[in-house]
């Protein structure tokens, strides 16, 4: 159903860092844009939505789930790993997922990560939802992808619950409410990421595809840099 809907047509991937600006998302236009996890904090001050949202991290989906599922005005596009976590919504379009042999140590598998280009397939995890958005546009045949809102920088708290991090207020998104002390949340694991992203870039440059990243504020050199301004004038 989705493949090749978008052919030829410019995408937009909204990372929730603190780089990322509310009012900026006015200018997105007619883009086709994939958003993903709490950016629905965004939505009281803004008109726009995203085209496509996504979510891929069980915590986020546990600690979010009435307002994930009542979501409107996008089209809900997760892997089908998400289902395990008792999400069922008819209004979600389910992808196969191909997951890693391991979570904890990925990258001891050469040929980690996987990247599909055919959603019919499944969805390669890359240890971050942005991974597995390229993967999504690449299917419905956009010609260019613009990252925005991705600083790959985080601060860390200092309380731990096994292979979890327990919120302390720090502030690693655009929005001062995303995440509540005391809330559970994964590590980003950025020497994972980077290998990631540098197989994204690598399949997307051998289909023609060209990924930039336009976030106004960013320490992921991965891409070729962009300024926002300049793809999205006022």
């Amino acid at each position: 159903m989705l493949r090749g809907r978008h052919k030829g047509q410019r995408a937009v991937i909204i990372g929730n860092g603190p780089s990322l600006l509310i009012k900026d998302l006015e200018r997105l236009g007619n883009d086709i844009t994939f958003a993903s996890n709490k950016i629905f904090l965004a939505y009281g001050e803004t008109k726009w939505r995203p085209t496509y949202y996504t979510v891929e991290d069980h915590l986020v989906l546990k600690n979010n789930f009435s307002e994930i599922y009542n979501l409107q005005d996008s089209t809900k596009l997760f892997p089908s790993n998400t289902r395990d976590s008792g999400y069922f919504a008819a209004d979600t379009i389910f992808a196969p997922s191909l997951q890693p042999k391991s979570y904890e140590t990925p990258l001891e598998d050469q040929n980690f990560p996987e990247f599909s280009t055919d959603l019919c397939r499944g969805i390669g995890w890359g240890s971050t939802v942005v991974y597995s958005q390229i993967q999504m546009a690449l299917h419905m045949g956009c010609r260019e992808i613009i990252l925005i809102g991705i600083d790959h920088n985080y601060e860390l708290p200092t309380k731990s619950d096994g292979k979890v991090f327990v919120g302390e207020g720090e502030q690693n998104h655009f929005h001062p409410d995303y995440r509540q002390p005391g809330e559970k949340w994964h590590p980003p694991n950025l020497d994972v990421l980077e290998v990631s992203y540098r197989k994204a870039r690598k399949v997307c440059e051998s289909r023609g595809v060209l990924i930039v990243n336009a976030s106004r504020q960013t320490q992921l050199e991965v891409f070729q840099r962009a300024d926002f301004d300049n793809i999205f004038p006022r």
